[in-house]
């Protein structure tokens, strides 16, 4: 059964989402180098900036997944090197597989081994892109971080904290997925590239892939001080801060003579 845009697939859907969050990483340091700079462009809320965002997320997974369906869908030779590699020894058939992939090196009727263009296309727009993603994710790393310098001086050292600990929270939520996702997937493809990839380098990816949701979240409940001390006070590690009362406010018991008195003094003027 092959891919089909009129019968779509879980792996059509699942190599969008992972082109989209090309688009989400940037967009994200993007945004965090507006609020730090105070860029006039936050300081109203216009609704067609938002959907701008939204639609350029989709088009970057739109992109991906033309990519992958036109060049890396399934073929005759792909075929045979499944069905003979991996679904024959499991007892499987290749009409009840639908799969999307890389095949570099294929052989044709006669034993003939010669290069995939259309595989090695496909790979190269694919690393354009995710280059892009984190080309803007480090120049507006870079340019965050330079401003948090230069404005520690002017800024109160509460505020610079908060915005110190979001950027870090951040940069770790960077990095999981390039951990878990891209260098993951970039060591497969690179292997099958020079025709020595093993069945290893495809499950390990399909396993990290799937912890990043999961993890994503914890560098938020870790580094920023708020959320840790939250967590710990839940689980009984930290007791939970009390503030105390302003000693220097009246309380109810005087405030309420005092403005009784105030009154009848007004009236008896």
């Amino acid at each position: 059964m092959r891919l089909n845009f009129n019968k779509p697939r879980i792996s059509v859907a699942f190599c969008s989402l992972f082109g989209m969050s090309m688009a989400i990483f940037a967009i994200h340091f993007v945004y965090r180098f507006l609020v730090v700079t105070g860029s006039k462009h936050l300081q109203k809320c216009h609704p067609q900036k938002v959907f701008g965002l939204i639609l350029f997320t989709i088009l970057v997974g739109c992109l991906w997944t033309a990519a992958m369906y036109k060049f890396l869908g399934p073929n005759q030779y792909s075929d045979i090197l499944l069905s003979l590699e991996y679904l024959k020894p499991r007892r499987l058939n290749i009409s009840n597989v639908d799969y999307v992939g890389a095949h570099f090196h294929q052989i044709d009727s006669n034993g003939v081994s010669f290069i995939n263009w259309n595989s090695m296309f496909a790979i190269v727009l694919m690393t354009v892109v995710i280059f892009l993603s984190f080309s803007t994710v480090f120049i507006c790393g870079h340019k965050i971080y330079r401003n948090m310098q230069e404005m520690m001086s002017l800024r109160s050292s509460k505020d610079h904290n908060l915005q110190s600990q979001l950027f870090w929270a951040l940069v770790f939520q960077t990095l999981i997925p390039v951990f878990l996702m891209h260098i993951p997937a970039s060591f497969g493809f690179l292997f099958s590239m020079f025709n020595s990839s093993t069945e290893l380098l495809g499950e390990i990816p399909a396993t990290t892939i799937f912890m990043y949701p999961a993890l994503d979240p914890l560098p938020n409940f870790f580094i920023i001080k708020n959320y840790r001390n939250a967590i710990l006070a839940f689980f009984g590690c930290r007791r939970p801060t009390v503030v105390p009362k302003d000693s220097s406010r009246p309380n109810s018991k005087t405030s309420g003579p005092i403005l009784s008195n105030s009154k009848l003094g007004s009236a008896a003027h």
